[in-house]
């Protein structure tokens, strides 16, 4: 009974855990279409093509641009 209890509590945990990357890839996604539409909107390209290529800068416009995001 113990190891059925043991192993329902697991499965879940684990359900839970994947919901939970989901969530936060589909955050992430979200955040970089706002990223990329708001240098875009702003003439930024450049901007946008370092972003690309540099997660530190990415992160420092996404600081700069989306404060409440983090």
């Amino acid at each position: 009974m113990c190891l059925a209890i043991e192993e329902m509590r697991r499965e879940s945990r684990m359900e839970g855990e994947q919901r939970g990357e989901q969530q936060g890839r589909q955050k992430g996604i979200s955040l970089m279409n706002s990223l990329i539409s708001t240098l875009m909107d702003m003439d930024r390209l450049d901007d946008l093509r370092r972003a690309s290529h540099e997660p530190e800068y990415r992160e420092e416009l996404i600081k700069e641009l989306f404060p409440d995001a983090g």
